[in-house]
């Protein structure tokens, strides 16, 4: 797998096995967008809430922690095995999106 860090996005380049695999990059590519859009639309005039982003934001890692336990269990019946993202179930919601609104601003010059 290639892993190419460029301007604080990532990019990794696998070649998939499956279609599953095909659809589920589907989804995530069609979630990515959408997360970005949240982040542009937080606490705007006419957008999202702050609260209706923290919802968002816990349900999406509550997707992401479920998937990552059904694929150690599927890892583990078929015997691969299983890495789960670093830090992945340390982190709240809140402590998310304070970290990215940060990542987001502008940084000043003095």
């Amino acid at each position: 797998m290639e892993k190419n860090e460029s301007k604080g996005k990532q990019v990794k380049a696998k070649e998939l096995q499956s279609s599953l695999s095909v659809k589920m990059l589907n989804i995530v590519t069609q979630f990515d967008m959408a997360y970005g859009k949240l982040r542009t639309l937080r606490g705007e005039l006419g957008g999202i809430s702050e609260k209706g982003a923290l919802v968002l934001v816990e349900n999406a890692q509550k997707a992401v922690q479920d998937f990552s336990s059904f694929t150690s269990q599927f890892c583990a019946k078929v015997r691969v095995a299983y890495y789960p993202p670093k830090g992945m179930a340390n982190k709240k919601p809140e402590e998310i999106m304070i970290k990215e609104k940060a990542e987001s601003e502008p940084t000043r010059q003095e």
